[in-house]
């Protein structure tokens, strides 16, 4: 195959699965959760970067129950990592009896 060619044949094939996210409802729904995950973790990281201590358990209580888990692994990788950045060392222990419910995620 031309190397040349490559590009266009995968700019046809993103094209295609936009197209099928934009006609298809169930896709349409999973993006839109996407965003609503994406825009909280964003808020999170945006509060730490502000100089304050947002709790994680009141940003994860923003969204559905199903959404949950895939936002908490997410912020929990924020507020571990601005919690090392700022001298302490996050340990299991310190999430697990506030969120039991995500124990396999910690």
């Amino acid at each position: 195959m031309n190397p040349c060619l490559r590009p266009i044949r995968e700019l046809s094939i993103s094209n295609s699965l936009l197209h099928v996210a934009m006609t298809n409802p169930v896709a349409q729904h999973r993006e839109h959760q996407l965003r609503l995950v994406d825009q909280l973790c964003d808020g999170f990281e945006s509060a730490w970067k502000a100089g304050s201590r947002p709790s994680l358990g009141r940003f994860i209580e923003r969204l559905e129950p199903d959404l949950q888990p895939d936002a908490f692994e997410e912020l929990l990788a924020i507020d571990v990592a601005y919690r090392r950045a700022g001298g302490e060392e996050p340990m299991p222990a310190d999430y697990a009896p506030t969120f039991a419910s995500f124990a396999t995620i910690i």
